[in-house]
């Protein structure tokens, strides 16, 4: 299964973003073999931090199972979802505090399944394999 991270989050902080984000690419590319049911060919977290009254609106379309394509316009069945975060907590932190943020949060996301999986798709499993190769620990409070 292909899993992917991006991020929408302000300028100031978008490289930072990305490199931690990259770590986290880079930790779940084991997971790129395994097979978790039909229904869903990749999974994205997308990570949205611009501020308080935006991020449930910016979230909004990434919380979905829908066709995506990809570079060379095959298209694939990718489940999304979006986790918030207030800009104020992205700030400060170092390369590793704000990988181990990114980790805690999306697991939390993962903790309850998103409104539509595919039955074909084990949820169970693809999540508590995520967050074990994410080495989530406890979430950091923002």
């Amino acid at each position: 299964m292909r899993v992917r991270f991006t991020s929408i989050v302000w300028e100031d902080v978008a490289e930072e973003a990305r490199n931690a984000l990259r770590s986290l690419k880079d930790r779940a590319a084991s997971m790129r073999s395994r097979n978790y049911g039909s229904g869903v060919d990749a999974f994205l977290a997308v990570i949205v931090a611009v501020d308080e009254e935006d991020n449930a609106r910016l979230a909004k379309p990434y919380n979905r199972l829908g066709m995506d394509r990809d570079a060379d316009g095959k298209e694939f069945k990718q489940l999304c979802v979006a986790v918030q975060l207030p800009p104020s907590c992205l700030t400060g932190r170092t390369l590793a505090e704000l990988t181990s943020l990114f980790a805690a949060k999306i697991a939390q996301r993962l903790a309850g399944a998103p409104p539509r999986v595919p039955k074909g798709f084990d949820w169970i499993s693809f999540s508590a394999d995520l967050r074990a190769t994410l080495g989530a620990g406890s979430a950091d409070r923002p």
